[in-house]
């Protein structure tokens, strides 16, 4: 008899884990379906992250231009805007600054163009004006700008570049 009335409680007890585990499962989804901005929330995130991985993933490419990195093609735009050995030419001109706008224009074009509006900025702590300006329109809406400090022999650069949902 003990054996059907142990085997009985514990059947009972699973019973109360899994309705537990049921009624909080609901007012998880409840609490989150019934939030005003609960989709801002994730859709910024993704912004967020897509910002943040889409800078690293420029600075880390590799180039045609002697397999120098756009990181390393940037740091010679900021510091003298002259190519340090063996020059590479690109549609726009013949300086650093000119190639690497020329290959950031292009991976943000193929990458971001479709999802949203964007602007990329280099800019030097000692320059008014930025090295590069990528602006090909105007962003409308919620923004989601990061800022990418980079340091190189002539100081400290920074790499901006907003994303807006496109209007």
């Amino acid at each position: 008899m003990d054996k059907c009335k142990s085997k009985g409680q514990s059947d009972f007890m699973g019973l109360v884990v899994i309705v537990l585990i049921f009624i909080v499962a609901i007012s998880f989804i409840l609490f989150f379906s019934m939030r005003e901005n609960g989709g801002d929330f994730s859709s910024s995130l993704d912004k967020n992250l897509h910002t943040s991985n889409t800078i690293s993933s420029i600075l880390q490419t590799n180039t045609l231009c002697r397999d120098l990195t756009v990181s390393q093609i940037i740091e010679q735009c900021a510091w003298t805007n002259n190519w340090v050995g063996n020059s590479c030419r690109s549609a726009s001109g013949d300086s650093p600054c000119d190639y690497a706008n020329d290959v950031i224009s292009l991976m943000l074009h193929e990458s971001l163009s479709q999802q949203f509006d964007y602007s990329f900025l280099l800019e030097t702590e000692f320059s008014q004006e930025p090295s590069i300006e990528i602006i090909p329109s105007q962003c409308m809406g919620e923004q989601v700008t990061k800022v990418q400090p980079l340091s190189y022999s002539g100081g400290k650069l920074f790499i901006t570049l907003t994303l807006c949902d496109i209007q």
